[in-house]
């Protein structure tokens, strides 16, 4: 007798065979439907524990997505603060004289007169970087050049933060200058020499009433 094309004989061969305990057919069949614990020779709930703390692993939880989302949230708030703290320094700086002295570690005279007049200051779209239009004048020098200076904070400080910049018809000069009520002072270094300089910060004048360094500073090698 025949059941679709197949041969009645033989389905009841192959019956025979999975339902046979001892048949290798059924040794198969019952191995693929083991739980996983079973042939591993641990108990299911402790497998399962173990799926739960690989998932857990794997997926991050409610806390950490939430957590993840607070800081890029505090992240972008400290940014815009940033921005605005130094748009308000742009804004101080401009039309400012740095009028003061500086001294020369070889030198034990006194220190000469300097003056820097920013006539306009402007934060670019990098972080920290002001773009300046600068008058420089010391040692008999007196030059107008535009600057793209870093200006770092030290806690609530403004540090001017300039390193290896060379300046056209004056060179290359590193200096860390600190700006606080009203006053400055630092660092300068110009190949190789260097020494302090310090002075206050005041509302840059009328053209005909521009602070101009003493005379003595047409000794100094700044």
């Amino acid at each position: 007798m025949k059941i679709n094309g197949i041969s009645l004989s033989v389905v009841v061969v192959l019956v025979g065979l999975v339902a046979s305990p001892g048949s290798t057919g059924t040794v198969a069949a019952q191995d693929t439907i083991k739980p996983r614990g079973d042939r591993l020779g641990v108990d299911d709930d402790a497998t399962s524990q173990s799926d739960k703390t690989l998932v857990n692993d794997v997926l991050p939880s409610d806390t950490d997505t939430k957590s993840e989302k607070d800081s890029k949230a505090v992240n972008t708030k400290q940014s815009q603060a940033d921005r605005e703290r130094n748009e308000r320094l742009a804004k101080y700086l401009s039309g400012k004289d740095f009028l003061g002295r500086f001294t020369t570690d070889d030198s034990d005279g006194n220190p000469a007169a300097e003056c820097y007049t920013i006539s306009s200051c402007k934060l670019t779209d990098q972080p920290d970087l002001f773009e300046m239009q600068v008058r420089i004048q010391y040692g008999g020098r007196d030059v107008n050049v535009p600057l793209r200076v870093k200006i770092l904070f030290a806690d609530k400080t403004p540090v001017i933060t300039v390193d290896s910049m060379f300046i056209p018809g004056l060179g290359t000069f590193d200096a860390r200058v600190l700006i606080r009520n009203g006053r400055y002072a630092g660092t300068w270094r110009h190949d190789d020499h260097g020494g302090h300089l310090f002075g206050k910060i005041v509302e840059t004048p009328k053209a005909a009433e521009n602070p101009k360094p003493d005379a003595d500073a047409n000794s100094s090698n700044e």
